[in-house]
């Protein structure tokens, strides 16, 4: 708390100007809606509001979500602030830690400043549900400030073990928040070899524990990896469950830098269906020269003991390291996601700041106006472009357009087209867009899906129960197309099919409510006993739920 006076005290203007202006630039977030994840995952997730359920998790993200739902009831502006204010308090963090980490001001200003505006920080802060980004960024941030500090500054053993401890603490808390911060270990061990020195026997001893917690929890969610590419890549719709590495790591490493040094494609689908072999020419450039850079300027950094050009090395491999768990090849990651990046730019930007320093150092050039003129040019570029970012995370009706026109060879990107074009009656386009997400996802269930209900909406039931079953065919887990057969066959007098159908769904949905009222009238035609115990299935589902128990009070009258 001292030193975080002191540093509010050494630099206050700077400090106070940034905070403003990320709270203004993010405030364009605060009138957003409930998006994409946000909406199963918090909207209309029943669970949510229990809180002591979600203590259970021993997840930050779902304990929190669940007390400001509490407190403030569904509203978004309250996660929206929310995110906002864990983005400052990460802003804070990180110019305490640059600040320790260079001792030199300008590469502590601009590489904060980087990280608190840049747009492609957008997607961790004005999505909700990349509160994950934003808390475990910040807690991995504070976890590696106190390794640095214990061994940097502090000599008494009692101290020095004070420091470790709320060490180990935060970076609990961070893997609590995100199993991505299982990189830890990696980005320590570089920071203490560039800027603690030898590692000494006391200095291995301090660090183990970071190296057994870390370990710890990744044997505690081997078995999440499993259910992860199920989810993410299942096997049925025939698509490799793996990466060719040299592919994936080169487009990724190369994709990442250019978003970070000119952030004009941002969007939430990046896919490569078809990536060009000149670009691929140039990932494979791009990551090569990274990592010529990292052992160059590694071996002068230590040869010359230079703080200044150990940021360069450590930068990078802090961005690399960061990424390591989504550049597994393994399918259960997006080869890119801004998202991923949150926490990794900052290793980047550290090393940009550095390199710009050493060259207006070597030039000899005037500090204090070089940098006036920098951040001149770069502030409102950079508050433009993120604000304008976030007025793209604003609604479904501004994000989705954006998306597909960034993204137009993304099979997610369309798929989102279709219900945009549906919530406002375009049948025919929405038609068009379920259509060329299957075009570009041979196989897409949810995308076939989709597409039914469109047909089923306009009354071509054959249609949409040919492409309800083709669904199913890519998707056997998909509930909703067995639920939509069976509201087909109802419609068709067909009960003996629609029982079928919705008893197939039921045995597949975890909440059923919906299916069993459909099985009740289904069998109201045919079996009054079958049809009262689907009913009553129905009742033990509602629950106290006010809204189910006035839907079968309302059947109860007509029977």
């Amino acid at each position: 708390m001292k030193y975080l006076k002191r540093i509010f005290a050494l630099d206050p203007q700077f400090i106070y100007f940034l905070l403003i202006l990320t709270t203004v630039v993010y405030a364009f977030s605060w009138g957003g809606e409930f998006l994409s994840d946000d909406i199963a995952g918090i909207q209309y997730n029943p669970n949510i509001s229990d809180f002591f359920l979600q203590l259970k998790t021993l997840n930050i993200n779902n304990i929190y979500n669940s007390t400001i739902l509490n407190i403030f009831g569904v509203k978004p502006f309250w996660f929206h602030l929310s995110n906002t204010i864990f983005h400052l308090m990460a802003v804070v963090v990180v110019y305490i830690f640059i600040h320790k980490l260079s001792k030199t001001l300008w590469v502590t200003r601009l590489t904060t400043l980087l990280f608190a505006i840049h747009p492609i920080e957008t997607e961790g802060v004005a999505w909700i549900s990349g509160l994950s980004y934003a808390t475990y960024t910040l807690l991995f941030i504070i976890s590696l400030t106190f390794y640095l500090v214990a061994f940097q500054a502090i000599k008494n053993t009692t101290d020095r073990l004070k420091y470790l401890s709320c060490a180990n603490v935060f970076l609990i808390l961070s893997l609590s928040s995100s199993e991505k911060a299982i990189v830890f270990p990696g980005v320590l061990l570089a920071m203490l070899v560039f800027f603690v020195g030898p590692i000494t026997k006391a200095i291995i001893a301090g660090i183990i524990p970071a190296f057994v917690i870390s370990g710890i929890y990744i044997l505690s969610r081997i078995s999440d990896v499993s259910a992860r590419m199920g989810n993410i890549n299942p096997v049925y719709i025939g698509e490799s469950v793996s990466f060719d590495p040299l592919v994936q790591i080169p487009i990724a490493i190369y994709s990442y830098i250019k978003l970070m040094l000119l952030p004009l494609n941002l969007t939430l689908y990046h896919e490569f269906n078809s990536f060009p072999q000149w670009e691929y020419k140039l990932a494979v450039t791009v990551t090569i020269l990274t990592l010529i850079i990292i052992l160059v300027s590694a071996y002068y950094a230590i040869k010359k003991k230079s703080v200044l050009f150990s940021l360069i090395p450590f930068g990078l491999i802090f961005f690399i390291t960061s990424l390591a768990l989504t550049l597994l090849p393994i399918n259960i990651a997006w080869v890119v996601a801004e998202r991923y990046v949150h926490l990794g730019s900052i290793g980047f930007f550290i090393s940009i700041s550095a390199t710009i320093y050493l060259i207006v150092d070597k030039f000899k050039f005037n500090k204090g106006s070089f940098y006036q003129w920098l951040f001149i040019i770069l502030i409102p570029t950079l508050v433009i472009l993120t604000i304008w970012r976030n007025l793209q995370w604003h609604s479904q009706d501004t994000l989705w357009p954006a998306t597909v026109k960034a993204s137009p060879d993304s099979a997610y990107a369309w798929n989102n087209m279709g219900d945009y074009y549906g919530r406002h009656g375009d049948v025919k386009n929405s038609i068009n867009a379920f259509e060329n997400a299957r075009k570009l996802r041979p196989g897409y269930a949810d995308a076939t899906h989709n597409l039914a209900n469109v047909y089923m909406q306009i009354g071509e039931a054959t249609k949409a129960a040919e492409l309800f079953t083709k669904a199913i065919e890519y998707n056997p887990a998909l509930y909703q197309s067995y639920r939509s057969l069976g509201q087909i066959a109802l419609s068709l007098g067909q009960y003996e099919s629609a029982i079928e159908h919705l008893t197939k769904a039921i045995e597949i949905n975890p909440d059923p409510f919906n299916e069993y009222l459909l099985l009740y009238v289904a069998y109201s035609k045919i079996d009054t006993n079958k049809a009262n115990s689907a009913l009553t299935q129905a009742m033990e589902l509602a629950g106290s739920d006010p809204q189910r128990l006035q839907v079968i009070q309302q059947i109860q009258l007509t029977k």
